[in-house]
């Protein structure tokens, strides 16, 4: 390779390392919901993390499972909406945009609860978000 051919491959490789350098960085999710309630042991794994719920206010995120064991907990989303979870319950809450309409599709906010196992009480908030309870069966 020649001196020009060898600075032509340096400036290419240069441009796409800036390039991708400066990109926007994906930005921390934001919490969707937390616990405003809660007795005896809750137990909140987010991605492969598990934890022991310690305290009013622990921050919940789009993903995540909620589970109890000999326990109740209250979950408070940020539109007002409330979820009860009885004692050996197991849930996971999500919360995206999808694709709604048949001609015009449009992006809706959805939130989406999966109960696992137990039982769930839920009051919607106060947003044009649809809601939706599921099991797996």
């Amino acid at each position: 390779m020649n001196f020009v051919s060898k600075r032509a491959v340096f400036v290419f490789a240069l441009s796409i390392g800036l390039f991708l350098f400066c990109l926007p960085q994906a930005h921390a999710a934001k919490p969707i919901a937390n616990i405003s309630d809660f007795r005896g042991e809750v137990l909140v794994k987010t991605g492969t993390a598990l934890t022991i719920v310690k305290e009013i206010g622990r921050p919940l995120y789009a993903g995540d499972m909620v589970q109890t064991r000999d326990a109740e907990a209250q979950v408070t989303f940020g539109d007002g909406a409330v979820m009860k979870l009885s004692p050996f319950t197991s849930t996971m809450i999500q919360e995206r945009q999808e694709k709604s309409g048949w001609v015009f599709k449009s992006l809706k906010p959805v939130r989406r609860i999966t109960c696992y196992l137990g039982k769930v009480w839920f009051k919607s908030g106060a947003s044009d978000r649809k809601n939706f309870i599921q099991t797996p069966t």
